[in-house]
């Protein structure tokens, strides 16, 4: 593993934050692809605009899927910035458990989607469609830790991963 660097490259930063639009994107406008799904491997047509916002998802899931790989990558071979050094062991190991979440929903979750749509694996559509609600949870504690970090512990933790330093 390389160096810890002070911040995280520009390529880090916008793919960090494209991830983030396009999964929360993704998690906001779902509604379409039970239907979509339900239809397709029914074998009946589902209505235009049901096909739209399923190819709109699975094409944006297989997206993230792609760039979340790119920046583990990048991860691995550039580093990222270490935790502040005052911050306690505890906020640390909330901030690993969740990035390690967050990871692990940006992969499995595009996996599970691909698997259900294209082979048909129903139990892993299933659980692909439960993650909607720890997605949302994971997104919601990222967040506020950030703003926690930036507005209470006065850290650079939220500046070092902003595109415009």
């Amino acid at each position: 593993m390389p160096n810890t660097p002070p911040t995280y490259s520009r390529i880090q930063s916008l793919l960090h934050w494209t991830i983030a639009a396009m999964v929360i994107f993704q998690v906001l406008v779902n509604h379409d692809i039970g239907r979509a799904y339900h239809a397709v491997h029914d074998q009946t047509i589902p209505s235009a605009k049901v096909a739209l916002w399923a190819s709109i998802h699975v094409w944006g899931g297989t997206l993230i899927l792609f760039l979340a790989l790119w920046l583990i990558a990048l991860r691995w071979t550039r580093g990222v910035p270490s935790a502040p050094n005052d911050e306690s062991r505890f906020l640390k190991l909330v901030a690993l458990g969740t990035k390690i979440a967050l990871y692990a929903l940006v992969i499995g979750s595009p996996l599970t989607g691909i698997a259900a749509w294209f082979l048909d694996v129903r139990a892993l559509g299933l659980l692909h469609s439960m993650a909607n609600i720890p997605a949302k949870l994971l997104i919601l504690l990222h967040f506020c830790g950030a703003l926690y970090q930036h507005f209470v512990m006065k850290s650079n933790v939220l500046s070092r991963i902003l595109p415009i330093r």
